[in-house]
């Protein structure tokens, strides 16, 4: 059975469907909201915002019910956690 998969180039990226057909996005430059939200991220990334939700996950102070999240979504971190080989990892 065929996957799915991503081509990424400078200019484009192709999402390549199970059947074979393509889905293209182009690429551009940001909009002043993109880049404005982006800065936000990465000014929270910065300021220790995941490790900080990670530790309070890992040590319970903050809450979290896995049957409130719809199994669709649950099937999407489950794939990504899959698509994650050790290459990849260590990598990121």
């Amino acid at each position: 059975m065929p996957e799915h998969y991503l081509k990424i180039y400078k200019d484009k990226s192709v999402y390549v469907r199970e059947d074979g057909t393509c889905e293209i996005f182009l690429e551009g430059s940001q909009s002043s909201e993109a880049a404005r939200r982006a800065a936000d991220i990465n000014q929270k990334l910065n300021s220790g915002y995941l490790d900080n939700l990670i530790s309070g996950l890992v040590d319970g102070t903050i809450p979290f019910d896995i049957t409130a999240v719809p199994e669709s979504l649950q099937q999407n971190l489950r794939d990504l956690v899959c698509s994650v080989t050790s290459e990849v990892g260590r990598a990121l």
